[in-house]
């Protein structure tokens, strides 16, 4: 179990890396993760050679002090491949922007 607070994505990481895959998390029934921060949504247009019309990418961006990062970097160890006995239990991830 992880308690505390982390100002940077490379603290952040690291304290996710203590809860790897050796470790038992038989006797928890969830994963929760809460996060206050800042970010944005950041929007990028690409007009493909085939349309006419501009294609548009979004995607949402949380900032800790040292990176960005996108919500995505922080679920990664918690898949049932890098987790296995989280694997089946809900992982939720509150994030205060």
């Amino acid at each position: 179990m992880i308690n505390g607070l982390c100002s940077s994505f490379a603290n952040l990481t690291w304290r996710f890396a203590c809860l790897d895959a050796s470790e038992n998390h038989d006797n928890y029934d969830c994963f929760v993760c809460c996060i206050l921060t800042h970010g944005e949504k950041l929007t990028t247009k690409a007009v493909p050679e085939s349309k006419s019309e501009p294609t548009v990418f979004t995607k949402e961006v949380l900032y800790a002090k040292d990176a960005a990062f996108e919500l995505n970097d922080l679920k990664k160890p918690f898949e049932a491949d890098k987790c296995p006995s989280l694997a089946g239990k809900p992982k939720l991830f509150f994030v205060q922007v």
